[in-house]
């Protein structure tokens, strides 16, 4: 039996010592027909996104499976012809990345992060499910956290009154709540407010409340998906710029936008609860997310984003100021 691997798709088609032609299924997407006479692809069928086939003819496809001359271009361009369609579907976006391409060469080819994004639901302690994009070396959920259970499904006190708020400050405990205590209206836009204490291991039992396999981000996390979205393909960009990039378009989620959230990050601006009052404020003009680091006795790194303000940034807010959570990992 003979192998051909084909470079883009790693694929593997296995060739029966027969003179009819065998049809193989490759990653559930498309199908191949081979001509084993003289070990070269008749035609491709392939199964575009909205389920409808199409064929390739051999003659467009490369003379030799391995070629050492390949080109980011050339697969981009082979990827495309597979799919039959224009944006690239998240299995062949998969296939580029394991032939070592990065999402900034990806997106220097023209592909747009929106089509970058992948699909496949991550499940937090509460069994609500996230999309992810990959930006860089990191993967980001695509909207902040809104589970009420640490991912071993433990709860975290959920609380409204203004004095329990203040006391889980005094006291160190974790706690988190919905903006004006009205979760119907904020979970799905803006997810839950979060004490640091939820988030730090001597204050929460040393229990994760990201997702399995999640993590909360470091400073240098945040650093280097600044630095990524900067160097690779955002050239010219700074933190007074670069805030756009990760912010939700539009008005609905902020007062005033200049965003265009080509990241698919999809920031929007959830307000906070303010830790000695429990007041809630700001919605739609500040948005917030904990890093893991502490900045002193009672103050915690953040990521900061502004109402009409393309910039992003790192502040500290006190611990027990209620902000949201965005949970990563890195992919290498």
């Amino acid at each position: 039996m003979n192998r051909c691997i084909f470079p883009l798709l790693i694929i593997c088609t296995f060739i029966a010592q027969q003179s009819t032609a065998q049809v193989v299924e490759i990653t559930g997407q498309a199908k191949v027909s081979t001509m084993l006479q003289d070990d070269t692809q008749d035609n491709l069928v392939v199964r575009r996104p909205d389920g409808t086939l199409g064929t390739r003819a051999a003659s467009s496809l490369p003379a030799s499976f391995i070629d050492t001359n390949r080109t980011l271009n050339t697969d981009l361009e082979l990827a495309k012809m597979l799919c039959d369609c224009p944006n690239l579907p998240p299995f062949l976006i998969d296939q580029l990345r394991d032939a070592g391409y990065s999402l900034e060469n990806l997106a220097r080819a023209g592909v747009p992060y929106d089509n970058l994004k992948h699909t496949f639901p991550v499940s937090d302690g509460s069994g609500i499910e996230y999309d992810y994009i990959t930006i860089g070396n990191q993967r980001w959920l695509s909207s902040n956290l809104r589970t009420q259970r640490y991912n071993n499904g433990d709860f975290i006190s959920t609380l409204t009154t203004d004095q329990s708020w203040i006391d889980a400050n005094t006291n160190e405990t974790p706690g988190l709540c919905w903006y004006e205590n009205d979760q119907f209206a904020n979970e799905i836009p803006y997810g839950a407010l979060y004490n640091w204490f939820v988030i730090d291991s001597a204050s929460n039992g040393g229990r994760n409340v990201c997702p399995i396999g999640w993590k909360i981000p470091t400073e240098e996390d945040i650093d280097t998906l600044l630095n990524t979205l900067q160097q690779g393909v955002s050239f010219g960009l700074d933190l007074n710029t670069v805030g756009k990039l990760l912010k939700t378009t539009g008005t609905d989620y902020w007062y005033s936008n200049v965003s265009n959230n080509v990241t698919g990050f999809s920031f929007p601006g959830g307000g906070y609860r303010i830790n000695s009052s429990g007041q809630y404020v700001f919605q739609k003009t500040f948005g917030r997310f904990w890093t893991k680091d502490s900045a002193s006795a009672n103050n915690a790194t953040s990521a900061r984003f502004r109402s009409l303000n393309p910039g992003f940034d790192k502040g500290a807010d006190s611990k027990g100021t209620g902000i949201s959570i965005r949970c990563m990992q890195r992919v290498n």
